[in-house]
């Protein structure tokens, strides 16, 4: 059973529990053959905010505190209080941080 954090809000917990297995079995194959490293290097020049749940199973805080240590610049802003589902969780936290990376790489100039 999918398990999605109380502060959600119900209508997204419905949707999320009810992905279809073969759906989410899809996803694997695409992961397994993601190079992280590569991915973040690309970006490093870049502006960069980590966000992430302290009550996160699947992905813990230790694997975004990695990520933001990829990044001399890196925000890392840890959500205390939410699980995996992040954007459904807090959705109003995640877009303000969203937006402030936005404004703030709309002044940052591209190698």
């Amino acid at each position: 059973m999918t398990s999605v954090s109380a502060g959600a809000d119900p209508a997204d917990r419905t949707r999320a529990c009810a992905a279809p297995p073969d759906t989410v079995r899809g996803f694997r194959v695409s992961l397994a053959d993601h190079e992280p490293r590569a991915a973040l290097e690309a970006c490093r020049a870049l502006p960069v905010v980590v966000v992430c749940s302290a009550r996160d199973r699947l992905l813990p805080p230790s694997h975004s505190r990695a990520i933001a240590d990829a990044f001399p610049s890196c925000r890392l802003v840890l959500c205390p209080d939410a699980g995996h589902m992040l954007p459904l969780e807090r959705p109003d936290e995640v877009t303000s941080h969203l937006a402030a990376l936005v404004r703030e790489a709309e002044d940052t100039e591209c190698e």
